[in-house]
């Protein structure tokens, strides 16, 4: 534990508070090691050491999260004229905890980025480096990602609006593009319409369960005009 924290403090020695994005949280494929993740906390204060940890353990999450997780969704809609209403919405992922116990003890942070909103780290393993070309200071500005989908490459891109806290937007662009990719996998519909006094109205059900498997993330983007966050992902 010692030797970790010893770790974490040299990386914090290095970075520089505030400074821009770097090119493997904006194009994670380019990191190239196999299975590389990236965690994200928001900024502790003074007590940056904890706030490293704590991007390292969400990025071991990640980690697991990408090599396998069993999606779970129920979403009930209400449509009538109008438009339509989303009555329910559950959202859950479950990741394999010896997996997860396994990842903390292997995986390594190979560099760490303080963002003015955020502390976000790369995690892999010891066979793994980070070159100065992914370092580079890059911007993270651009528009909605194109998506490929082939017999032999399928890729999801979700969005998020920006909230007080940049992390939460990330996260929730991610989210929304791994359910994307649920609901291509394994989404069963049903809907029950109904004409009545001259209106109409539908109650819809969409329900996956899923087990996504080699699910790793491309590329991050805001789009500064809309206030938009996007990520894409790829299934391998």
């Amino acid at each position: 534990m010692r030797e970790f924290l010893a770790a974490l403090l040299f990386f914090i020695s290095i970075a520089v508070p505030g400074q821009p994005y770097k090119r493997w949280f904006t194009d994670q494929y380019l990191a190239g090691c196999p299975g590389c993740a990236v965690g994200m906390v928001e900024p502790a204060g003074c007590n940056d050491s904890i706030a490293v940890y704590q991007a390292f353990l969400s990025g071991c999450t990640n980690y697991v999260k990408q090599k396998r997780a069993m999606v779970s969704i129920d979403k009930n809609d209400w449509g009538t004229e109008s438009g339509t209403v989303s009555i329910e919405d559950n959202y859950t992922e479950t990741i394999d905890s010896v997996q997860l116990a396994d990842a903390l003890q292997k995986l390594v942070i190979l560099d760490t980025l303080f963002s003015k909103n955020f502390i976000a780290v790369l995690v892999g393993s010891n066979a793994c480096s980070v070159d100065e070309f992914l370092k580079e200071k890059v911007s993270v500005i651009g528009s909605e990602l194109a998506v490929s989908r082939t017999e032999k490459v399928l890729e999801f891109t979700g969005m998020s609006p920006r909230y007080a806290y940049e992390r939460s937007s990330w996260d929730e662009a991610e989210t929304r593009a791994r359910r994307e990719a649920a609901f291509y996998l394994d989404a069963k519909v049903s809907s029950i319409g109904r004409l009545g006094d001259m209106v109409f109205d539908e109650r819809r059900k969409q329900k996956t369960r899923v087990e996504l498997r080699n699910v790793f993330v491309l590329k991050r983007r805001i789009d500064k005009t809309a206030n938009l966050f996007y990520v894409t992902i790829r299934l391998e």
